[in-house]
C-alpha cells in the first residue's frame, strides 16, 4: 500500500542502529519521506526559479500540504517536527560581455560548474565564432549596458567584461556595478583598471563603494598567461566569491523529500 501522508523516518536513535548505518559519533538521521501526489507545486516551482526567484517550499507533515512563498538568502532548511522548510533558488547565472578566445574558455568552464552562461557581443564575427558548436551557451543580443539593464542582475548573476573595448566593456560595468550581481569583473591591467574607474567615476558619477566592487584586474593571481590559464583564475575567482556570499547558509535539497542531521 502507497504512502498517503508525508512521514519521518528516523535512523540511529540506538547505537546499533548508529553503527550499522555509519552515523558518526552516535549521531542520528532523520528523513521526510513524501509521496508525491499533486505535482503542481512542481510547475510552479520551476517557474519561479526559472524567473531567478528564491523559493521557500513548507511541507505540513499532518495534511501533506505545500505551501511556496519568496524567500531570502540566508534562508536554512528548518524542521519542527510537524513542518519542513527547504529553500530553492535559481541557477549561478553568468554574462559574458565579449565572444573571443578567452570568453569561450571561461564559458566552457562555467558550464561545466553547471552556470547558465550568456554572451553578449554586438560584433557578429566575434559571436559566431564562439556560440558555433558550444552547448549550454545562449547569446543575448544588444548592446552590453541594454542587455545588462534588461537582464535586471540579482544575487545569483555574475558579470565579466572581456571585450577589451572601453566602449563595450564600460557602458556594461556602469549597470553591472549599479546592480544586485555578487561579482563583476573586468579584463586589464592595474593600470587600466585605474584609468577605467577614473573615467567611470568622472563621466557616470559612479560611488567609490560601487567602483569599489570591480574585481580588475579580472581573476585570481595564479601567474596566468594563456588564455585558457587566465580562464582559470577567473573562474575560480567567481567560485571563491560565491562561496562567500553563500557561507552559512544551508544547502537544500534539489528533491521533494528533505533531511536533517543534528
Amino acid at each position: 500500500m502507497g504512502l498517503e501522508k508525508p512521514a519521518m523516518i528516523a535512523y540511529g536513535v540506538s547505537q546499533e542502529e548508529a553503527a550499522r548505518f555509519g552515523l558518526p559519533c552516535g549521531g542520528s538521521l532523520r528523513l521526510v519521506q513524501e509521496p508525491l501526489l499533486d505535482t503542481t507545486w512542481v510547475e510552479q516551482l520551476l517557474a519561479r526559479t526559472a524567473a531567478h526567484q528564491l523559493v521557500a517550499r513548507t511541507l505540513t507533515l499532518a495534511t501533506g500540504a505545500v505551501q511556496l512563498a519568496p524567500a531570502v538568502r540566508g534562508h536554512a532548511m528548518q524542521f519542527d517536527g510537524s513542518t519542513l522548510t527547504t529553500v530553492f533558488g535559481p541557477r549561478w547565472r553568468l554574462l559574458l560581455i565579449g565572444a573571443g578566445q578567452l570568453s569561450q574558455a571561461v564559458a566552457q568552464m562555467a558550464v561545466m560548474l553547471d552556470f547558465e552562461v550568456l554572451v553578449c557581443d554586438p560584433r557578429e564575427e566575434y559571436a559566431a565564432v564562439m556560440l558555433a558548436g558550444m552547448n549550454g551557451v545562449r547569446r543575448i543580443e544588444g548592446m552590453p549596458d541594454d542587455v545588462v539593464r534588461g537582464l535586471d542582475p540579482d544575487a545569483h548573476t555574475a558579470i565579466v567584461a572581456l571585450t577589451h573595448d572601453p566602449k563595450l566593456d564600460d557602458m556594461a560595468l556602469l549597470e553591472a556595478l549599479k546592480s544586485s550581481a555578487f561579482y563583476v569583473g573586468a579584463l586589464g591591467s592595474r593600470r587600466n583598471q585605474e584609468a577605467r574607474k577614473r573615467r567611470l567615476a568622472e563621466h557616470f558619477d559612479l560611488s567609490a563603494v560601487e567602483l569599489a566592487r570591480l574585481h580588475g584586474p579580472v581573476g585570481l593571481a595564479l601567474g596566468a598567461r594563456t588564455p585558457a590559464e587566465i580562464a582559470v583564475s577567473i573562474v575560480a575567482e567567481i567560485v571563491q566569491v560565491l562561496n562567500q556570499v553563500t557561507s552559512g547558509a544551508v544547502m537544500a535539497s534539489s528533491g521533494p523529500a528533505g533531511c536533517v542531521l543534528p
